[in-house]
């Protein structure tokens, strides 16, 4: 690197640097540092960091650390695949929506299989449970009165139950 440019200045050896890289990064640097006095402030402290440890010494070669490290193709194990493994609950995000006659209620509930819902209705609270992989979706709403369950229907991850009112 030079001592000094022509105009008799210390060269910002970041926009040098820059300028050997890629021609024309230099001078975008230089009219980036026109607009931002923060950036132009920035770049004069690493350069004057670089010039600094170049001056005690330093290398224009970086430092590099080598090392390595042993991973098997074999998955680790989670917590979940472990026997005796609690899944992980998902509480269901449930809505309601009065209908003449009962209530429909929507779940979503992404990726489960239509069999592996489990509906149930238990007085006057229906609960909506169902399994996949590592994850536990489950909820339960309290009805205003004692319900039966007449419409189940499962698409593109969401959940419709119609339940009407018992006639008791």
């Amino acid at each position: 690197m030079n001592e000094k440019d022509e105009n008799g200045k210390d060269p910002d050896i970041i926009e040098e640097t820059l300028e050997n890289f890629m021609p024309g990064l230099g001078k975008t640097v230089k009219k980036l540092k026109s607009f931002s006095p923060e950036l132009d402030e920035r770049l004069k402290e690493k350069n004057a960091e670089i010039k600094n440890r170049l001056r005690d010494g330093g290398s224009h070669q970086p430092k590099v650390k080598y090392g390595y490290s042993i991973r098997t193709l074999a998955p680790e194990k989670e917590e979940a695949d472990l026997p005796g493994a609690k899944p992980q609950l998902i509480e269901v995000p449930l809505e309601t929506i009065e209908e003449d006659g009962g209530l429909r209620v929507i779940a979503e509930m992404p990726g489960v299989d239509e069999k592996d819902i489990k509906t149930l209705i238990r007085k006057t609270e229906l609960e909506i449970e169902a399994r996949f992989g590592k994850r536990l979706y489950k909820n339960s709403i309290v009805l205003p009165w004692p319900a039966t369950i007449v419409n189940k229907r499962y698409m593109n991850g969401i959940l419709e139950v119609k339940v009407v009112r018992d006639r008791d």
